[in-house]
């Protein structure tokens, strides 16, 4: 375990069955805010409704351990502003848009996806588990039919470090507003990038 600086911690991990689980376990123990675990592969790598997410070396797969005392009803924006940080981080190679609640897509296919786990009861939330999945390096024969990769888009390859780096900047400036209570704000952004076609 590495500090980064102040308020993140970063967990840099070969091979895990779900960053999510490995976070989640963490937060169970008390890991503060903000605790990142990454994985250069999952072997059971999780996605919404028990779907199981593709995670072959070459992509990015991180969860981030939060705290925020947001107001419950604010909480349930989390996957589509986290996916938002997404769509920032990629639009500076390529034009992505996003479809409610949690998916980034590049015309039309996805390439990224975002997972939203929670402990706590009907009053607060005890921790917030924010789990994202990007296709960066990934060939077509390592994803499912109808996604893609930054290099099947692009025909590039990219240093993932660095495109870590930014997806970190992006969510933690995100986050930042979030809890500040700038949600509107962050949504009517997102809204503008949003895909019109109905969730799968």
């Amino acid at each position: 375990m590495s500090s980064n600086n102040q308020y993140l911690k970063i967990i840099n991990l070969a091979t895990v069955d779900s960053t999510n689980d490995y976070a989640f376990k963490l937060a169970e123990k008390g890991a503060e805010e903000i605790t990142v675990v990454r994985a250069n592969k999952q072997e059971r790598g999780k996605g919404r409704r028990g779907k199981n997410w593709s995670s072959s070396p070459g992509g990015i797969y991180t969860s981030l351990i939060l705290h925020p005392d947001n107001p419950l009803e604010e909480i349930t924006f989390l996957p589509f502003i986290f996916s938002l940080a997404v769509a920032r981080l990629l639009n500076k190679e390529v034009k992505a848009s996003l479809k409610w609640p949690n998916d980034v897509l590049i015309n039309g296919s996805k390439i990224a996806g975002v997972l939203l786990e929670t402990r706590g009861n009907s009053k607060k939330v005890d921790f917030v588990i924010v789990g994202i999945g990007i296709n960066i390096n990934t060939k077509a024969d390592q994803i499912p039919l109808g996604s893609t990769s930054l290099y099947l888009e692009t025909k590039k390859t990219y240093c993932l470090d660095r495109l870590f780096e930014g997806l970190l900047a992006q969510t933690i400036k995100l986050y930042s507003q979030f809890k500040k209570g700038n949600i509107k704000t962050l949504i009517k952004e997102a809204e503008k990038l949003k895909e019109l076609v109905n969730s799968r």
